[in-house]
């Protein structure tokens, strides 16, 4: 995933939560699953970031096999 440094992500309140939540958890596997262009990959970019400034040991596989391969 090839983000643009100069562009501000919007960061709900929900999804702040939900990291908060994940880490708080100690939870190893989340399954992101969503409508089309709902803003999945963008809450998992977030997600992303979010628990390695935790120090957290993060993975992230997108198995969207209709993906578009440019973002």
């Amino acid at each position: 995933m090839t983000a643009d440094p100069r562009r501000k992500l919007h960061v709900p309140p929900e999804w702040q939560a939900a990291a908060s939540d994940i880490f708080e958890r100690g939870l190893r596997t989340v399954l992101v699953i969503g409508g089309s262009a709902v803003g999945k990959s963008s809450f998992c970019q977030y997600l992303t970031e979010a628990l390695l400034a935790r120090s957290a040991e993060v993975a992230f596989v997108e198995a969207d096999i209709g993906q578009s391969a440019t973002r």
